[in-house]
């Protein structure tokens, strides 16, 4: 049994289509942020509370980097609303450029 032309070219069409949207989710997915709690810690003086989320991306040549916070303790956190944290961000470093060590902010 043979096929048309007119037949072939739309299987064919039908299944690029198919891997095209598929490709296109699979970029969107692999390239969006994803944050995770890395490390938190109280002060010792129990009126803060510092807090390391790492951030994620970039699918597979991939990124990341620490946000480093200092949060007063009755604080609302969201920890993917970067820019509702910003006033308490003290400091962004690449992940693995250097220790990440809350310690060193209860003497600021």
């Amino acid at each position: 049994m043979r096929m048309s032309v007119r037949r072939l070219g739309i299987i064919l069409f039908s299944a690029l289509f198919v891997t095209a949207i598929i490709a296109l989710f699979l970029i969107w997915y692999l390239s969006s942020d994803k944050y995770y709690l890395a490390h938190y810690e109280k002060s010792p003086n129990g009126k803060h509370l510092g807090i390391i989320v790492t951030n994620t991306g970039g699918g597979a040549t991939g990124w990341c980097r620490d946000l480093i916070y200092k949060f007063p303790s009755a604080a609302l956190i969201q920890l993917d609303a970067e820019s509702k944290n910003e006033p308490y961000l003290v400091e962004v470093i690449d992940c693995g450029a250097k220790e990440s060590n809350l310690s060193r902010l209860w003497s600021k």
